[in-house]
């Protein structure tokens, strides 16, 4: 674990953070966690439960010689037993019978939102169907975590380039943006593998870092970001008007940035009467 896997000053700046107890056992949990397979480990987020939370947690994984964009990987754990475990899902998106919208999360990722159905053979009248799994809170959790982080995996534009086996990789020479740059919202860019366009493995002489990352705009409409700096414009926070919750800072003219999502995990599905 890196130490900087807790930054508690994102959760300054976000007006939410841990509270000592949660800061704690989630540190004990990390620390016994197999990272031998990522880069690094930070703490992605809250999301808050009628009964108990979810504490997230992602990793870079470490690239391998076929890689060209880094994956990440996501644990969890709930309030009531802080145990960290893998977040995944067999479910590509969320149940078509579970609105996001109004969908509060318990706290119970066993809790069966959605119950499984059974196969059934063939007849003279039907085709037989296949089973399908039981969608639990689990399920549900994994979906709008991939979809947050697919829409908010914020960085400053720089802070990543292609290395010369055409691989995406830290830019160990990122210095930072001006204090004009960063109080511009066409400096960031989604740490994402683009929706669109090919891999930069298949593209020769790939350097700058708008051809290989999309800008946040990308997931957001015009205007439905909030970027914001200090008096002493030291620090810059930008917010997320689709994700309310979510927190990104960057410390111009320097290496400095990092974000959280301190939520209940909706989309705020009213932003085109608020802009």
């Amino acid at each position: 674990m890196s130490s900087s896997a807790l930054d508690a000053r994102v959760g300054a700046l976000a007006g939410r953070w841990l509270t000592p107890e949660e800061e704690t056992l989630l540190s004990n949990e990390l620390s016994v966690l197999d990272t031998s397979d990522l880069d690094n480990i930070t703490f992605w987020g809250k999301i808050d439960g009628n009964d108990a939370d979810y504490l997230i947690v992602v990793g870079q994984d470490k690239l391998k010689e076929e890689d060209d964009y880094p994956d990440q990987s996501f644990w969890f754990c709930s309030t009531t037993d802080f145990k960290l475990r893998p977040l995944t899902t067999t479910w590509a998106t969320r149940h078509p019978e579970v609105n996001a919208t109004t969908m509060r999360f318990t706290g119970d990722a066993a809790t069966e939102l959605v119950a499984a159905v059974e196969a059934t053979e063939d007849d003279e009248e039907t085709k037989g169907t296949a089973a399908v799994d039981a969608f639990t809170e689990k399920d549900l959790l994994a979906c709008v975590v991939k979809d947050i982080h697919g829409a908010t995996a914020v960085v400053p534009r720089g802070a990543f380039v292609v290395d010369p086996l055409h691989r995406v990789a830290k830019n160990v020479n990122f210095t930072g943006l001006s204090v004009a740059e960063a109080q511009d919202v066409s400096s960031y860019l989604l740490f994402r593998k683009p929706s669109e366009g090919a891999a930069v493995r298949d593209i020769d002489g790939l350097l700058k870092p708008e051809c290989f990352l999309e800008p946040i705009s990308a997931t957001h409409p015009t205007g439905a970001w909030s970027v914001q700096a200090d008096p002493c414009q030291t620090t810059v926070v930008i917010k997320s008007l689709v994700y309310p919750g979510f927190s990104f800072y960057h410390e111009p003219g320097t290496a400095r940035f990092g974000s959280l999502y301190m939520g209940d995990g909706r989309k705020n599905e009213d932003l085109a009467f608020m802009i």
